[in-house]
Parts: C-alpha cells; structure tokens; sequence
C-alpha cells in the first residue's frame, strides 16, 4: 500500500475552509475519501513501521484523530499526521516520530515536543508547560556520543532541518542538531518545540509514495534518542501530582469578581510541591547555619529550600536532596542559569547571565554544612549536571 499523491490536493483546496465544513457540505464526498485515503496510509504506516522496528517493545502510535464524517478539531479540513510515542511511563504523547501529509508533500522527522501554537486546547497546554521543561533537561548534550553520532548520519544522508516546530518550510530555524539541542537546554520555552525533520515534495514523490519506508527510516535514526527522553520514577511522580492538583484546580469557580477564587487556584497548584515544604526548609537552615550556601546571606526570610533532583513528592525532600539558597538564586538554579560543578562543588554561571551582578558568583565555591551527612549529594549533583546543562555552562567558559 502506498500514498496516491494525487490525494494531496484536497489539502491546497480547503486551506482556508471554514469550520464545520465536512458536515455543511463545504467538502465534496468525493475529497473526504481522499482525506479518509490520505489518514489510512499514514496511520498504517506508523503501526507497520512500529511493529517491525526497534521500538515495537516500547511505544505505541498516535495520530489526528480524523474521522470521515467529522474532520479534524472543529470538523476542519487540516493536515494530517500519525505518529509513534513512548508508551508510559513518558512524558506523555512526547517525544514522537512522526509522518504529516499537507498540501506541500509528507514530512517525516522527531519532535521533541509540539509547540503549544499548534494546540487548540488551553487545558493541553497548562499540561504541556508542566512536562516540557522536564523533558528538555532530560535532553542529552550536544557532546553526548548520541547526539554526535546521529548528527553524522543525519549529515550523511542529506536533507535534514532543525527547527522550532513542524511544517515550518524547507529553510528550518538552526543549522545543526548541535545546535538546535544548545537552545532548546539553554533558552528553550515552556511553550515547547524542538523538530528535526525533511520534507518530500509531492515534485520528489512521483505517482506513489511509501510512507512506512520513510517512517522505518526515520525509527532507525531516533530509536535511541526516543527512548534517552522518558521520565525517572521521581520525575514521573512529580508530574501525575502536579497533573492532578491542576485538574482540581480547574474546577474551582471561574468568577471573575471573586478574588479568592482565583487565590485559591493558585494555592492548589502549589500544593504538589509545597507538600513538606516547611520541614524541609527548616532542616536545610539548621544544616546550612542560616545562610546561602551560594552568597552566604544570612536573612532568613529570603531563604527557600531548592531541590537538586526534581520534587517528586516528600521522599524527595532530604536534606541531601537540598541546597539553602536566597530565593533569586534559587530561581536562577530551577531554570538552569546556575549550575553546581560536582567535582569541584562551584558554582557555574549560564554565559546569558555573565553580564549581570550574578556573574560574580562563577566559580565560586559552594558554602558545605558542616556535617557530612548534611552534605548535598554528589550522586544527585552529577545527574542534574549532566542532565541539565553542565556541559554546556563549561564549554562556554573554557
């Protein structure tokens, strides 16, 4: 079975088509079975694709949800896709191999994560920001031998873009895969993104084209990427809570002139990770003397309990597991911009901060508890070095 390319020009001709237009008789009967066509190939393409290759064991497909009748979100004729996703646990329906026919051709490429642009849903979204900025620390190093060599056989067959999203055009956004994996662990939004991808055009396809050979291509590219990008136990923990404090959250009353409906929401999404807050910070300041282990302040109130393994409900909250840090620095640890050396337990400072009053903190030694059973984990500092952006941070100063 193959993809009649002829098929693809359903896309071009309701581009811009209203909604509801597959039950208002927009489109003809004749071009919803060629959608219907289109989104049968691409969808037995994936599960062939799945069950024959490498990652038959681990993940499962996903796809547009297009239906004859019905359209896709809002009855719309849009572009189709069908993807392969990591079964859980996962990061949920990222990262994805994937397979999208459009009025320009099929492409075929590895999302990171979808940009939240392409979602509909708020609800989709508020989840997406939860889950993204794990999945970008999980994210190996440009350095990594994955990343090296993928990015040579990637070079070596020729065609491949890295950009911020899918169906961004044949000019991508980044050069490399070096260098699209350098933003997405450095400046990389919440919002998501991260693509790597080519685009067959309906010129290059001929008559026919074999979307399952593409997609087994492209399995046997990202397979180990794919399954690099799938939750820790304390990860994954941490996000089914912070998940289903959101979801309650949301059905709290929307009354726009009831403030304390709207503190209350807010208080519940910090529930996940406030739970034992108060202990742990205590534990921390009695460890650590009362001041930043980073600038040695000694003002209690602007001192917080920053975790070094994501919170990931109260086991994770051990002393070892904690850092007392003033609450600016603290910010600057969560996002990646101030790292800790493992080695040689310094602090390291992101280049996009190097300009700033908190350049001055680079190389600077971390202030210890005195007891060493106090002491932050080196075990758990080398994880989020390496996880986050240890290497980076150092090849940016040396």
């Amino acid at each position: 079975m193959a993809l009649d390319v002829r098929d693809l020009a359903v896309f071009d001709r309701y581009r811009n088509a209203p909604g509801h237009a597959f039950s208002t008789g927009v489109v003809t009967e004749e071009d919803k079975d060629a959608y219907n066509r289109v989104f049968s190939e691409l969808t037995t393409a994936a599960s062939s694709a799945l069950d024959s290759g490498p990652l038959a064991a681990f993940c499962d497909t996903w796809n547009a949800r297009f239906y004859r009748g019905g359209g896709v979100q809002g009855q719309r004729p849009v572009d189709l896709w069908a993807s392969i996703i990591n079964r859980p646990p996962s990061f949920d329906r990222f990262p994805q191999i994937y397979a999208i026919a459009s009025g320009a051709g099929v492409e075929v490429g590895f999302s990171v994560s979808i940009h939240e642009d392409d979602y509909y849903n708020a609800s989709i979204k508020a989840r997406n920001r939860e889950i993204i900025p794990a999945i970008y620390r999980r994210l190996p190093l440009p350095s990594d031998p994955m990343i090296t060599r993928l990015s040579a056989e990637l070079r070596a067959d020729g065609g491949w873009r890295f950009g911020l999203k899918n169906r961004q055009g044949p000019l991508g956004t980044f050069q490399t895969l070096e260098e699209l994996l350098r933003f997405l662990k450095t400046k990389g939004s919440e919002r998501g993104g991260g693509n790597i991808y080519r685009i067959i055009s309906i010129q290059e396809m001929g008559r026919s084209f074999d979307v399952e050979r593409e997609l087994d291509r492209a399995i046997a590219r990202f397979a180990d990427l794919m399954r690099s990008l799938v939750p820790s136990a304390a990860e994954h923990a941490y996000l089914d809570a912070a998940g289903t404090v959101r979801e309650f959250s949301e059905e709290l009353p929307e009354a726009a002139d009831d403030p304390s409906a709207r503190g209350k929401r807010w208080l519940l999404r910090r529930v996940a990770v406030r739970q034992g807050q108060a202990q742990f910070r205590d534990r921390l300041i009695e460890a650590y003397g009362g001041r930043c282990a980073v600038t040695g302040t000694g003002i209690l109130a602007t001192l917080q309990a920053a975790h070094i393994t994501p919170y990931g409900g109260p086991d994770t909250n051990h002393v070892t597991n904690g850092i007392l840090m003033r609450a600016d620095v603290h910010n600057l640890f969560d996002v990646g911009l101030l790292q800790i050396d493992p080695t040689t337990m310094e602090m390291v400072v992101s280049p996009d901060v190097q300009g700033t009053g908190f350049g001055r903190l680079h190389r600077r030694p971390l202030r210890l508890p005195a007891r060493l059973k106090d002491r932050p984990s080196v075990a758990a500092l080398t994880t989020r070095w390496n996880m986050y952006l240890g290497g980076l941070l150092v090849a940016s100063h040396t």
